[in-house]
C-alpha cells in the first residue's frame, strides 16, 4: 500500500494551481457555501415535522415511513 497516494496529492493533481499544504486549508482556499450545498446530507441530516413533533431522519426515511413508525399514518 505504499503506492497510494495522499489526500493531499489527490487534491493537488485535482487543482495543481491550489498551493495549500493541508487538505483542510485546500478545502478552505476552493470551497465555499455554494459548493458545499450538495454535500449537505453527510453532516446535516433532514429534520422533518410529522404531526406535530419533529425528527432528525438520521436514516433517510422520509416522512410517511416515520409517520408509518409512530402510528400516525
Amino acid at each position: 500500500m505504499d503506492n497510494v497516494p495522499s489526500p493531499l496529492e489527490l487534491l493537488r493533481a485535482a487543482r495543481p494551481e491550489v498551493t495549500a499544504v493541508t487538505p483542510a486549508e485546500w478545502l478552505a482556499e476552493t470551497g465555499g457555501v455554494l459548493e458545499a450545498i450538495p454535500y449537505r446530507w453527510l453532516y446535516w441530516p433532514d429534520v422533518l415535522e410529522v404531526h406535530g413533533a419533529a425528527f432528525v431522519d438520521l436514516s433517510g426515511l422520509g416522512r410517511e415511513a416515520i409517520a408509518e413508525r409512530i402510528g400516525q399514518v
